[in-house]
């Protein structure tokens, strides 16, 4: 019945959404209603909806379910990384965000963290991503011209997947996922730290993952629920390759 509304959390609010409510009875009595807040969950019209949304602000939910344990929740806005597809150098003349997991506004969060909390807590009933795809408008975090588009898209305004659609594949399907990155071609597209070691991540559902540089080792992972696994790497040219196992056997390369 609304989303991010000022009166949300007033009275005045609350009799708005109300007289909403009674008319969407009228015309559907079969469905639940629903707020998508982003303050003040337990006043206003977070007593009045069904089924009250957060947006983002997951760190409210424990105690807005101990104090109200009868009202469903859900995340009607979460995660909002922000990142560029195949870019992993940021660049904040260019409006480059990079593709890792790490980039966010203040206000929101991870993939990582928001799934990580959510997954845990069976009384919260899921979340919507913001957003599926990136679209035309708030470009955050340049919000200034010429950047025009946002990157807060788990898929690019394309359709093409980043790097984070293939986080949420690993923890949803049971289908083996290993998905490494970055793109292992220097020319200036992958930014190292300060003792010249590069950022490699890696998606998977299976249960360890080793990194191999050229045919080298780099170690055996295990990986995290709800998590990835990384490795800090000096740059040499040639090939990455991750392989994947699951009961110590080799599952996907």
């Amino acid at each position: 019945l609304g989303n991010e509304e000022p009166q949300q959390v007033t009275e005045r609010g609350a009799r708005i959404v109300s007289r909403m409510q009674q008319r969407v009875r009228q015309l559907d009595p079969t469905r639940p209603t629903t707020f998508a807040m982003d303050k003040g969950f337990g006043d206003g019209v977070g007593q009045v909806v069904d089924v009250v949304g957060f947006n983002y602000r997951t760190s409210q939910m424990d105690g807005f379910h101990a104090q109200y344990p009868h009202i469903p929740i859900y995340g009607s806005e979460t995660g909002s990384t922000v990142s560029v597809r195949g870019n992993y150098r940021r660049d904040d003349a260019r409006g480059y965000t990079r593709a890792y997991d790490t980039d966010h506004p203040w206000w929101a969060s991870t993939a990582e963290a928001w799934w990580s909390y959510v997954a845990q807590r069976p009384y919260i009933a899921g979340g919507f991503i913001w957003t599926g795809f990136d679209y035309r408008g708030e470009p955050t975090p340049y919000n200034r011209w010429p950047n025009v588009a946002s990157q807060f898209g788990v898929l690019d305004s394309c359709g093409f997947p980043k790097d984070n659609y293939w986080y949420y594949r690993a923890q949803w399907t049971s289908e083996p996922v290993l998905h490494l990155f970055p793109h292992w071609n220097w020319d200036g597209l992958l930014q190292p730290d300060d003792k010249g070691r590069v950022q490699v991540w890696c998606h998977s559902n299976l249960e360890a993952v080793e990194l191999l540089v050229n045919g080298v080792s780099q170690g055996l992972q295990q990986v995290p629920a709800y998590g990835h696994v990384e490795w800090r790497v000096a740059y040499a040219p040639g090939v990455i390759e991750a392989r994947g196992y699951r009961g110590g056997n080799l599952v996907l390369s």
